[in-house]
């Protein structure tokens, strides 16, 4: 049977090494204050006039947090961990009550809709990025032992139960189910 990799065995060296190292250095840490909108997106999508918004607009901060544990797994940077676990923190700052983890307005949650548009359902990546926040999210949270990773996950399950199941619209009428569906396999 295959065994899983061991990334404590993984010490990059070399050319590996450096690209690594200015991956960590020119992108990862400080892409907060580079790319404010990453987590801007978060904060004020109800505010008006809404952001000019594309379906897939909330998928780099999960996507982020991800990747960067992945390159933090095979580089141990204390720098690069010190600074995914501050911007982590504020990205979960932006999380509502009801777990919703997202970037449209508050009747578009979930829906397919644009905060322009909330009566045209089928064009959002919505739960798509909620599917990328759990999965960053349940990986720092195996690194970290950090218990409000996990609760987030929690709330962000149960906003999809609490949206989708026991004779509610399903997941699928939210349009692009080849990226929305994804959220299932968390």
């Amino acid at each position: 049977m295959p065994q899983p990799i061991s990334y404590e065995a993984i010490r990059l060296q070399g050319p590996t090494g450096r690209l690594a190292d200015n991956i960590i250095k020119n992108w990862l840490i400080g892409l907060n204050e580079t790319n404010p909108a990453i987590l801007d997106i978060f904060r004020d999508r109800d505010v008006k006039p809404y952001r000019d918004l594309l379906p897939w607009s909330g998928e780099f901060a999960g996507k982020y947090i991800t990747g960067a544990y992945y390159i933090w797994q095979i580089t141990h940077n204390q720098e690069l961990y010190e600074y995914i676990l501050r911007f982590i923190d504020q990205f979960l700052a932006c999380q509502a009550e009801d777990g919703y983890l997202g970037c449209f307005s508050k009747n578009c949650r979930l829906t397919g809709a644009f905060s322009q548009a909330p009566e045209t359902t089928g064009a959002t990546w919505d739960s798509w990025g909620h599917y990328h926040a759990m999965y960053g999210l349940m990986k720092w949270y195996e690194v970290t032992g950090n218990d409000a990773y996990w609760q987030a996950v929690l709330k962000i399950a149960g906003l999809f139960l609490n949206t989708f199941y026991n004779g509610k619209p399903t997941l699928v009428s939210t349009g692009w189910s080849e990226m929305n569906l994804a959220v299932l396999h968390t």
